[in-house]
Parts: structure tokens; C-alpha cells; sequence
């Protein structure tokens, strides 16, 4: 009798943990379901798909090379009269680059989503390409030209030489703006954010593009 009920306790024992695991299983898969309808898709899902356009965005960036000449020629007297005396002239050629970037930081993700949460479509705001700092390469100066007046009376000084520096940055980065190499940057960065999200997400989804300095001029 005493080894009846000992078996019948066992046994009781067992069926309530069991019950207990299945009540515990029964919340967690209410639980998860439950956050799995009522979370924010939105926000996940844009961070998510930036976290995978930024990459991308900064792997854009490329060099634009050039080799600029550099010329100065100075009369070194108050008649303004280039002389073999006084007067001085200098010419050399010497490479640089100048960065064609987008900012990446700034990109923002805005996504449209199904009631079932699938991702339909991207709106992708973004700065415009821009030049970034230009740098010249002094181990590639070349001189053909360096005349310092008789007797080295005009020499061509580190002043001469900073301020030619300047003007070819000056001269490089307004010339890259007024042309379209900016525009055909935007470009190829449009075709590589898109090519990344419809490649993970699907090729029907529809990726568009707004540039922030476009919205915050409509905005004024």
C-alpha cells in the first residue's frame, strides 16, 4: 500500500510539471507572437535597411585626379615693365586629387511596409556629392621656369608658391562644381544604394531618391 501511494504521489508529481512546462510554453509563444504583431516595424526595418545603405554610400567615394600648371610672372617694379633685370617668372606643372563624397551620415531610410510587415518601398534622403579637401602631390612638382631676375634680385618665394597652391585648389574645386561631375556622382550612388536594397530585399521594391539641401530649400 505504502509503495501504491508512493507511486500514485510520483506520478501526480510528474503530470503537474509537465502541465507547468505547457502553461510556460503556451505564455512564451503567446508572448512572442504578441510582439511580433505589435511592434514597430517602421523603425527597425529603416534601421536595419540604413545599416546596409551607408556602407555602401561611403564605398562611393573616388579620387578625381588632375595635373595643374603653375605660372607666375611679376615685372618687380612699380612701372609694371617685365625686364630681364627685375622681373621674375616661374612655370611648373604638379598632380593633385580632389575627393568626389557623400556624406553617409545623413542618410535617412523611410520605408512603406504591408499590414503583414513587407518591406514595399524605400524613399532614401540624402546630401548631394560634394568636392572634399583637394590635395596636391609636391613630389610631382615639375619646374621648366624659374627666373629670378639678374642676380637672384626678384626670387620666387614659399609666398609665391603658397598662393599658386591655393588658387589651383581654388580654381580645381570651382571647376568640378560648375561641371557635371557632381551630377553623374549623385548618380552612380543612386544606382548603388538601389542596387543594394532591391539585391537583399527584393528587385520589385521601389527605391526612390530626395536629396536634404532639395527638401530644406522647398521648406524656406
Amino acid at each position: 500500500m505504502k509503495d501504491f501511494f508512493k507511486g500514485l504521489f510520483s506520478n501526480v508529481q510528474s503530470t503537474i510539471i509537465v502541465i507547468l512546462l505547457s502553461i510556460l510554453l503556451v505564455i512564451s509563444l503567446v508572448a512572442n507572437v504578441w510582439q511580433l504583431f505589435h511592434r514597430d516595424r517602421t523603425i527597425i526595418s529603416d534601421d536595419s535597411i540604413r545599416e546596409e545603405v551607408v556602407p555602401v554610400a561611403r564605398l562611393a567615394v573616388y579620387d578625381y585626379n588632375f595635373t595643374q600648371v603653375m605660372a607666375l610672372s611679376e615685372s618687380g617694379n612699380p612701372l609694371d615693365w617685365n625686364n630681364p633685370v627685375t622681373s621674375k617668372r616661374y612655370v611648373a606643372t604638379i598632380d593633385g586629387s580632389a575627393p568626389i563624397e557623400v556624406d553617409a551620415e545623413q542618410i535617412i531610410i523611410t520605408g512603406t511596409y504591408s499590414p503583414s510587415g513587407d518591406l514595399l518601398s524605400v524613399v532614401v534622403t540624402l546630401p548631394h556629392c560634394s568636392v572634399g579637401k583637394i590635395a596636391l602631390d609636391h613630389d610631382s612638382l615639375t619646374e621648366y621656369v624659374s627666373y629670378n631676375g639678374w642676380f637672384n634680385i626678384n626670387p620666387v618665394t614659399t609666398v609665391d608658391l603658397n598662393s599658386m597652391e591655393s588658387q589651383i585648389q581654388e580654381d580645381q574645386r570651382r571647376m568640378l562644381e560648375e561641371s557635371d561631375v557632381l551630377a553623374r556622382s549623385d548618380e552612380r550612388v543612386q544606382d548603388l544604394i538601389a542596387a543594394q536594397i532591391q539585391g537583399l530585399h527584393g528587385e520589385d521594391i521601389d527605391v526612390t531618391f530626395e536629396y536634404i539641401e532639395d527638401v530644406e530649400e522647398s521648406g524656406k
